[in-house]
């Protein structure tokens, strides 16, 4: 494959800057927590975790990036050059052939296309549930699990302190 350009020259590469951008959670629209119903037909409120971070609190909104087309001016510093492809080196960055122009506006143009499909992508994994390794259903069990085992340790602990009270009348009594 014939190179287009040569070391020593400037060239146009299409590339894209991203901005970080908020929208309402998908999963809550922005309440911060879900309704799920079990199987007795009773409900149970619990956090948000689409538009929770680890620990955090849920916020309503979910961040997502907005791919914005530029075009930056390089010089071209060395090349590697294969049976079907060239790659071009500009200050130990890669440049591909298909990302290199003569001009601005077909950079541009070429940048325009890699946003318009990286934020297509993007928009498609917003709306998945990613790495939530447990679903809606193993939070409720787990958390009404919880609350049943501390309503026991409760009890119990209310029943000795209640025995502790009648021990101390006694011994005031005395």
């Amino acid at each position: 494959m014939e190179p287009k350009f040569k070391i020593g020259d400037f060239v146009w590469v299409a590339s894209l800057d991203k901005t970080e951008l908020q929208t309402v959670c998908p999963e809550c629209f922005g309440k911060k927590c879900l309704t799920v119903i079990l199987g007795d037909d009773s409900s149970v409120t619990i956090s948000c975790a689409g538009c929770s971070q680890g620990y955090q609190e849920p916020t309503g909104t979910i961040s997502y990036w907005d791919w914005v087309p530029t075009a930056r001016l390089q010089k071209i510093t060395g090349m590697e050059l294969s049976e079907d492809t060239v790659e071009y080196r500009s200050n130990y960055h890669c440049l591909y052939a298909d990302k290199v122009f003569a001009t601005q506006e077909e950079a541009l143009v070429a940048a325009a296309k890699l946003a318009e499909e990286q934020n297509q992508r993007d928009k498609e994994q917003l709306f998945k549930k990613e790495k939530n390794n447990r679903t809606w259903a193993w939070h409720v069990t787990y958390h009404r699990r919880q609350i049943k085992h501390l309503e026991k340790s409760l009890e119990y602990h209310r029943s000795k302190l209640a025995v502790a009270k009648t021990k101390t009348k006694e011994v005031i009594n005395e």
